[in-house]
């Protein structure tokens, strides 16, 4: 097999020589499959308003103590 290089001069590394043969595709990790997906608005939109709840309820727990 021919030894590739690279714009430089220097020889290619595998990893350099599969990007070119198989470009990395969008969401996948070569070796280890798809990343996992991040989370949809609406589980976002729900944390936040979660967290915003729980945030008023130890407010006013603070309040009952004093």
């Amino acid at each position: 097999m021919k030894e590739k290089t690279n714009i430089e001069g220097q020889p290619m590394t595998t990893d350099e020589i599969f990007d070119i043969v198989l470009p990395p595709r969008s969401g996948y990790v070569r070796g280890c499959g798809s990343s996992p997906k991040p989370p949809s608005k609406a589980h976002r939109v729900a944390e936040k308003q979660f967290k915003e709840v729980e945030e008023r309820a130890k407010a006013n727990r603070c309040k009952q103590c004093r």
